[in-house]
């Protein structure tokens, strides 16, 4: 029974992502509307269905991935094969035995077809329904007891098999209207796509398209248009697209490039304008070959042009205009809203975290492009001294090393890696004098990747804690600061470069997190390079917030919440990974799934899925991003998500012309509030605030205060559009 359950659920889902899939969707709700039109020709839409299931029930027996299946990967084609199959012939048992072995063909083309894209990293889009249809219609002639299907010759009569005379009356007022003849074109193409060559299917298309995203409707007016007037303009007529309606692949192909495959922007729409251009061309030039053949092109040109610009693609040298999709949510706009966060949140990201060099407040005393000596193949370097209130590095009289703060304090690892280099056995300098013999001094040189090396200068001869070939993990001592080489006085000197060789040319690399110090505020720095002037110093992190926030997988979560639907309630959150390794939270009440990332300095989530009311998502807002240190005064600012905050009627207008402005912004604060020991913390508040913004206005705020004691999360307050809701976290559950 529960393989039969899995199954079933297999199949319902395969089948709507398949329906979706051909028009660059996930959506069941579009999906459903597609099922719909296909009907309308009762014949072809019962033709594709079948083709489908045949196709779903060959790749389960064969053992191809299920993921696929679900996913409707191997299905769309087969519900066009079985669509066109539909369209020229009759119910019978030959047909029946003709998408039988055509959905086998189909599927078995999709895999080959699959397996050579990837090798290219680019679509096969329809290219196996083209492959298997020519195979069909090439033997067409030779077929014994198929029935030619008249629907759309006997319209009329089949609109009242349907439906009625509503239905038949509901089709005469369309036309009566008489659409301009570009538009009557558009609808009938947007339909042809699906082999329903009628105004109504093409109408229940573009309400579909319209509900999916406003983006998908705006890119084909535009490529339909375009390609649209640009056939008429070299052929002198549009006969071709106004009879067999290959104008879709105009909107194919707009819809494709312009918001699928990249990020849609005022480049991804120009782009798709030109290919629907050149898509006019490509449609007369393959018409006239293939009519040698008596074949029909269907799709070919939207084919040929779309993986021939992402191949192409592949060899440029500047990415920042046309912007290639990684991870793809199958949503024009979910991409770009997703592709804005991250570049607000992580523009500077790199993919291995780097720390400074030492432990306390130090002062940047030379940065990069510095005037003393971080100059030409050494200028991305940083020098560090330790200064008092008063701005000086010494106590007085200042004539000795021993005399100045930084002087034999340690030097710590900045990352992992292992020790590559090391040189010892250099006697530090009297204030003011400098070896240029000697130049770097006593130096450690750590190999962190096989590209990236840290090292770190003028060191205190026989100080060292490690030899040539150690590992060391960040934060162990190395050796203690002294002042050899060209030094004049003590000081760290920094850098990062792509080779182990002593005195490398210096590569630009950011400190991942570090704390900036001004007067008596502190602020967080992300990925950045700390600049000349800056007091800085690393995270302290606390032990009551990092162990509040260690969610390893397994771990459970027991809740009971307060003022929200029902009063109370219980519900558990549970962590997982998935196939990635990356890791979320689970609710077991409401389904909602929160991932989250901890790289021991900072806690932040990355998304979430499920119901915007549920308690997981008020969590997910209220933890949003955590610095795992307590500093007094300090508030983070981070960029949400725009669809987290915002109504549904504002957001559908920023949909229509998010690809070239974006006046909404969702922002999240967290402020370090109080704390009942500097020193023995045992109990933290933290309180957060989210916020939806039209310019400078603020809207939908909502205020949350997440109280923590014996190293956990204790509750978690939310006052949120009028609703007051307590999360309290049971201990020992």
């Amino acid at each position: 029974m529960e393989q039969l359950n899995y199954y079933r659920k297999l199949f319902a889902e395969g089948i709507l992502k398949s329906y979706a899939q051909i028009f660059f969707s996930a959506s069941n709700t579009f999906a459903s509307i597609i099922l719909v039109a296909t009907l309308i020709n009762p014949t072809s839409g019962v033709a594709g269905l079948i083709s489908l299931l045949f196709t779903m029930i060959f790749a389960v027996w064969f053992g191809f991935s299920h993921v696929n299946i679900r996913n409707g990967i191997y299905g769309f084609n087969s519900i066009l094969t079985g669509l066109l199959i539909g369209s020229f012939f009759q119910f019978s048992l030959p047909m029946f035995i003709l998408l039988f072995i055509a959905s086998l063909l189909n599927l078995l083309i999709t895999i080959g077809f699959s397996g050579i894209a990837s090798r290219y990293h680019v679509p096969f889009l329809s290219l196996p329904f083209l492959f298997t249809c020519w195979l069909i219609l090439l033997a067409a002639g030779n077929y014994h007891g198929l029935t030619t299907n008249d629907f759309n010759v006997f319209i009329y009569s089949k609109l009242y098999w349907l439906g009625g005379q509503s239905l038949v009356d509901f089709y005469d007022h369309l036309k009566f209207y008489r659409l301009p003849l570009w538009m009557d074109t558009y609808f009938k193409s947007l339909g042809a796509i699906l082999f329903q060559y009628n105004l109504l299917s093409g109408l229940l298309i573009a309400a579909g398209l319209l509900y999916f995203s406003r983006i998908a409707f705006s890119l084909s007016l535009i490529g339909f248009i375009s390609g649209y007037f640009t056939y008429h303009y070299l052929f002198n007529n549009t006969t071709g697209l106004d009879y067999s309606f290959y104008g879709f692949n105009f909107i194919l192909t707009s819809i494709g490039i312009g918001g699928f495959f990249l990020i849609p922007n005022k480049y991804s729409y120009s782009l798709a304008i030109l290919l629907s251009v050149l898509s006019a061309l490509v449609i007369g030039s393959v018409s006239n070959f293939f009519n040698v053949f008596h074949l029909p092109v269907y799709s070919l040109p939207f084919c040929i042009l779309i993986i021939l610009t992402l191949y192409t693609m592949q060899f440029r040298w500047r990415h920042d205009r046309f912007i290639r999709v990684i991870y793809q949510l199958i949503s024009p706009e979910k991409n770009l809203y997703r592709h804005l966060l991250y570049q607000q949140r992580y523009r500077n990201t790199v993919s291995f975290d780097l720390f400074l060099p030492f432990n306390g407040v130090w002062h940047v005393s030379q940065g990069y492009n510095g005037k003393q000596t971080h100059r030409e193949d050494w200028k991305h370097a940083l020098d560090f001294v330790i200064r008092d209130e008063e701005k000086k590095t010494y106590r007085l009289p200042g004539t000795s090393v021993e005399h100045y703060y930084c002087y034999n304090l340690p030097v710590v690892a900045p990352a992992a890696g292992w020790v590559e280099k090391i040189v010892d056995g250099v006697f530090d300098n009297d204030i003011g004098d400098v070896d240029v013999n000697r130049n770097w001094g006593n130096t450690i040189v750590i190999r962190h990747s096989n590209f990236l090396f840290s090292q770190v200068s003028h060191l205190k001869k026989g100080t060292f804690k490690v030899r040539v070939g150690d590992y060391v993990n960040k934060g162990d001592v190395l050796a203690m600061n002294g002042n050899s080489g060209r030094s004049p006085e003590p000081h760290i000197h920094f850098q990062l470069q792509a080779t182990s060789q002593i005195g490398s040319k210096t590569i630009p690399f950011p400190i991942s997190f570090f704390m900036k110090h001004d007067g008596d505020r502190v602020f967080l720095k992300s990925y950045e390079v700390p600049a000349e002037g800056d007091t800085i110093s690393n995270v302290e992190v606390s032990s009551v917030l990092k162990d509040a926030f260690h969610f390893i997988p397994g771990k459970k979560f027991v809740l009971q919440v307060t003022g929200h639907k029902k009063e109370p309630y219980y519900t558990t959150w549970e962590v997982f990974t998935d196939a990635y390794n990356n890791s979320y939270l689970y609710c077991s009440v409401s389904k909602a799934v929160a991932y989250f990332t901890n790289n021991g300095t900072v806690h932040q989530f990355t998304s979430f899925s499920g119901e915007q009311d549920s308690a997981l998502f008020h969590f997910y807002l209220a933890a949003y991003r955590v610095l795992l240190g307590f500093y007094d005064r300090l508030s983070l600012d981070d960029a949400l998500p725009l669809d987290v905050m915002h109504n549904r009627f504002a957001f559908l207008i920023q949909d229509w012309i998010a690809p070239f402005k974006v006046f909404m912004k969702a922002d999240y604060r967290l402020d370090y509030s109080s704390r009942d020991n500097d020193v023995f913390t045992s109990k933290m508040t933290l309180n957060s605030t989210c916020c939806n913004r039209y310019g400078k206005k603020m809207h939908n705020i909502s205020n949350y205060e997440m109280n923590l004691s014996a190293n956990r999360i204790d509750t978690l307050k939310i006052d949120s559009k009028n609703k007051h809701i307590e999360l309290k976290f049971i201990p020992g559950k």
